[in-house]
Formats: structure tokens, C-alpha cells, sequence
């Protein structure tokens, strides 16, 4: 029961990291998209845009900060995690896994 409990567990970790990664690339093409576009039109709104697209990977970047400190602060990962755009019930799981693997 525990490795059957252990993998289902890693399995979704393993699910919510690629579904993370879809999510931060996505982001950042479609920040990059907003840019080109504010160049073009300087539209503010374009821009704004811009700023809101790039909360995804500056999330995802403060969260592999924090992980790799020697004392990670678990909530300022779990924060990251949010700006991230990563599902509240899966940030536990990632943490741990995460922490199993450094």
C-alpha cells in the first residue's frame, strides 16, 4: 500500500511539474507577444499585458530560488508557486518532491 500510495503521489507531483512547464512556457511567448506588440502600437494596455504574462516565469523563478537555498522557506516557495500559476492543491506535493530530489 505505501509504494502504491508513494507513486501516486510522485505521479502527480510529476503531472503538476509538467503542467507548470507548459504554463511558463506559454507565458513567456506570450509575454514576449505582448512586447512586440506594445513596440508597434505603444498601447499601455499591451504592456500591462506584458507585465502580467511575465508573473509566470518570475514566479516559477523565485520558487527554484528559495528551493535551492540550504533553509528554503516553504511559503515564500509555496508563493512562487502561486504567481506560477501552479493549482493551490499541488504545491505541497511539488515542495516535497522537490526536496526529496535536492
Amino acid at each position: 500500500m505505501f509504494t502504491l500510495w508513494f507513486a501516486i503521489h510522485t505521479l502527480s507531483s510529476v503531472r503538476a511539474f509538467v503542467g507548470a512547464e507548459g504554463l511558463w512556457s506559454k507565458a513567456q511567448k506570450d509575454a514576449f507577444y505582448q512586447l512586440r506588440k506594445y513596440d508597434l502600437t505603444h498601447n499601455e494596455s499591451d504592456f500591462q499585458e506584458y507585465k502580467k504574462f511575465l508573473e509566470v516565469p518570475l514566479g516559477d523563478h523565485k520558487t527554484r530560488v528559495e528551493l535551492l537555498k540550504q533553509q528554503p522557506d516553504i511559503n515564500i516557495a509555496r508563493q512562487g508557486f502561486i504567481e506560477g500559476r501552479v493549482h493551490p492543491d499541488d504545491i505541497d506535493g511539488m515542495n516535497k518532491t522537490i526536496q526529496a530530489i535536492l
